[in-house]
């Protein structure tokens, strides 16, 4: 079979097309058969669609029925001069005889309505009338008013709300759900608030309704708020199961959609009951689709087959030249800098013979890439180590001449104690070899170079130290504070001829360690620190720069901030990524 491909691969692009139309022809026939089948089966689905979309209408209509049924006798009850009465007195001397008088009436009413589970009136006194066909129930409440509920029934002004299960206000609620028309009762003479009426409808009104719109079939039935609340099932349908068909909600007004229910296809529909904004939700399980016989089948076979034959001469122009577009792809992410090889099948014809060369050369480029790239990592290696080197006899030079002043002023013990500091100070510097030192490390060496130069110079350098604890561990290039106070000293304290105050604090700050030399010389203007910059004879400070400037390969970690006669602060910002012990 592999020699098979092979050899395939190897023929001429003509011969290659010749036989794939021939192949595209062979099987447009059974393709179009297939369509032919597909449209059938999605006609009978669309019966079933437009069966249950009658069905959902139909059970909008007779649960609008039930709740107007409803909303008519909760009229009549309000309306009542017995009930008007009895709730508008404060006074509970007859309470007893009242409640006996409502619930009278009350019952009458919730024995003529077979849907009907109780009917609670309550007062603005705490008081409370009713009839249950279970029993009597007692608020949690001392008062309606502290229903979750009430206020939105109060802001209808009279009209009704529907709540579900609004009957968890008393103890012992019912076990099953219960739909509540629930409306403010007004005083017939003021028009004032002075009751709420409860009307709790059972929610075996609804499922007695979905016998009536099964015509002969059995379906499942979900019927859901405008809350998403479960009003009434039926079926094995759930919640459950429409939040795991439909993650993302039922957003349209209506609508259908096939979908898997434990390896079952169902076809649900639904319909959002505008009046109420409850949906209803159907689901019929899809049996053995009947095939109809259709007058135009030939015809449409006919049709589908000339057109899945021109299809098939594109699919395979695009066979054919998909590999090409691929390599021209390749070929212009050249122009970013992308060297990419082509990973294609392909055999021993034109484009497989284009494709190797093309990847031989990007084998060439890459090898080329990599080369360049090890001469310049050796060339930045060594202009560092370079650099480093030049600040060694550059500071070498200024301690020594700090220690000749010593030894001339006659003040021996000072100067032991200067070489015992200048030892420390190339003992850590020198860090065996290594061009990384913690900044703790870094923080010792500025140390104890302040402190030789304080054996020359005396009060007249001050200085202070302002480092975060959580800043020590991290690692920094070799020599780049020192140069920085030793430039603080040279160019700002010293030609100001008075005593001077120099400040080194490092922090963290974002993905950085900003290090820190604040003096109060005699600053510099901006043509001043040009001048400093470009000047080799300055070389700490500037070498300094270059050395972030090689050691990082950016020229974005330090800035210069001076005013004459006012100090000049210098701040690095040395990234922390990776670098910390």
């Amino acid at each position: 079979m592999t020699m098979r491909k092979l050899a395939y691969s190897d023929w001429k692009i003509s011969i290659k097309l010749s036989i794939m139309y021939m192949c595209f022809l062979v099987f447009s026939l059974s393709i179009s058969l297939t369509i032919y089948a597909y449209i059938s089966n999605q006609i009978t689905i669309e019966k079933q669609v437009s069966l249950i979309t009658q069905s959902l209408n139909s059970l909008e209509t007779n649960i609008d029925n039930v709740i107007t049924n409803v909303s008519n006798n909760s009229r009549i009850i309000i309306a009542n001069n017995e009930i008007q009465q009895v709730i508008k007195e404060k006074s509970n001397t007859e309470l007893v005889a009242n409640q006996n008088r409502v619930s009278t009436a009350l019952a009458e009413m919730v024995h003529s309505i077979p849907y009907v589970q109780s009917i609670y009136v309550f007062d603005h006194y705490g008081h409370r009338y009713g009839s249950d066909k279970h029993s009597l129930k007692s608020l949690k409440f001392e008062s309606i008013e502290e229903a979750s509920w009430y206020e939105r029934a109060k802001d209808e002004k009279g009209y009704y709300i529907i709540e579900i299960n609004a009957d968890d206000i008393f103890w012992n609620g019912e076990a099953e759900n219960t739909i509540s028309l629930i409306r403010i009762i007004n005083s017939t003479v003021t028009m004032k608030p002075i009751g709420t009426l409860m009307i709790n409808i059972s929610e075996e009104a609804f499922k007695s309704n979905y016998d009536e719109i099964s015509s002969g079939y059995s379906p499942n039935i979900l019927l859901l708020n405008e809350n998403q609340k479960v009003i009434a099932t039926e079926g094995d349908i759930s919640k459950k199961i429409i939040n795991e068909i439909f993650p993302k909600g039922l957003k349209d007004e209506k609508g259908s959609r096939i979908v898997s229910v434990n390896d079952s296809r169902y076809l649900f529909s639904y319909k959002v009951l505008s009046k109420y904004g409850w949906m209803a939700i159907m689901s019929i399980p899809i049996k053995e689709l009947e095939r109809e016989p259709y007058q135009v089948a030939i015809v449409v076979i006919i049709i589908m087959s000339g057109i899945f034959v021109m299809v098939s001469c594109l699919i395979m122009s695009h066979t054919i030249t998909k590999p090409i577009e691929r390599l021209v792809h390749s070929m212009k992410q050249m122009e970013t800098g992308k060297f990419v090889k082509v990973d294609i099948k392909t055999g021993g014809d034109e484009v497989g013979e284009l494709k190797n060369h093309y990847n031989d050369m990007v084998d060439e480029i890459e090898k080329l890439i990599k080369r360049i790239y090890a001469e310049q990592q050796f060339k930045r290696t060594a202009e560092l180590r370079m650099l480093q080197e030049q600040v060694k006899p550059h500071f070498l030079y200024n301690t020594i001449d700090a220690m000749r002043f010593l030894a001339y002023s006659g003040r021996n013990d000072e100067l032991c104690e200067a070489l015992e500091a200048f030892g420390n100070y190339y003992r850590t510097s020198l860090s065996k070899g290594s061009e990384i030192i913690s900044l703790e490390e870094e923080i010792n060496i500025v140390k104890d170079y302040l402190y030789l130069q304080k054996m020359r110079y005396g009060e007249t350098i001050q200085f202070t130290f302002e480092i975060e604890a959580c800043v020590l561990p991290y690692t920094v290039p070799k020599l780049i504070l020192q140069p920085l106070v030793e430039n603080a000293i040279y160019h700002g304290i010293k030609p100001k001829q008075q005593p001077g105050h120099i400040a080194i604090r490092s922090r963290l700050e974002e993905n950085y360690i900003l290090l820190e030399v604040e003096d109060d010389g005699v600053g510099m203007a901006g043509e001043k620190i040009a001048t400093i910059m470009n000047n080799k004879a300055s070389f700490g400070l500037r070498g300094t720069f270059e050395r972030l400037n090689i050691f990082f390969e950016r020229r974005d970690l330090y800035r210069i901030e001076s005013e004459e006669d006012r100090g000049t602060k210098i701040t690095l910002y040395i990234p922390i990524g990776g670098s910390r012990e």
